[in-house]
């Protein structure tokens, strides 16, 4: 038979206090390691901050810094000078755009479409409409100057208005005969300028 031992529960419960014990010093021990690292760590890098924020003021107060600042506060007044510079050239262009002057570009285009033999006598612009008159040796140039004109694809429509035969008669002869035309011609985009 065994011995009986009346102490044996207050000897566990000493066991296990001990082991609660030790376990809680351990996780402060631990607890203490953290924090202590992180203390560390925090005022090392404050160091390096305020290293660095020396070094900055540095080099703020230093004469290369001021020349530097100064040479970009120049090219931002530079900057600011051109900017208000194209704003204008653009506002000139855009009032330039919109006042009705004819494009040469619209002109020479005409211009290259004449066949030998038509003479212009007026043309009028306005603003997506070209109005042509003029006169020609036979109605085959008034055709060539329509399929011209047509094949530029700058104009969306062109109405060959009326196509009158004129006659110079001397003493009951007819000398030569004429052609007078007109037409009318829409631009694409609605543009003459």
């Amino acid at each position: 038979m065994g011995d009986l031992n009346f102490f044996s529960g207050s000897i566990e419960l000493e066991k296990t206090q001990r082991r609660k014990r030790s376990i809680i010093l351990i996780c402060i021990l631990i607890y203490i390691g953290i924090v202590g690292g992180m203390y560390y760590m925090l005022t090392k890098d404050a160091g390096e901050i305020e290293d660095n924020i020396v070094s900055l003021r540095e080099y703020a107060n230093s004469t290369e810094f001021s020349t530097k600042l100064m040479e970009i506060k120049a090219q931002k007044n530079e900057y600011d000078v051109l900017r208000n510079y194209h704003d204008a050239v653009k506002a000139i262009l855009a009032d330039f755009e919109n006042s009705g002057f004819i494009s040469t570009d619209l002109l020479d285009e005409i211009n290259a479409t004449i066949p030998q033999g038509i003479i212009l006598n007026n043309m009028m612009f306005s603003p997506g409409l070209v109005v042509i008159s003029g006169e020609a040796s036979s109605r085959t140039e008034v055709a060539e100057f329509y399929k011209n004109l047509k094949d530029t694809g700058i104009f969306s429509d062109i109405t060959l208005g009326t196509v009158n035969e004129n006659e110079d008669i001397e003493e009951e002869i007819v000398v030569d005969i004429s052609y007078s035309f007109d037409m009318q011609c829409t631009t694409k985009g609605g543009k003459t300028s």
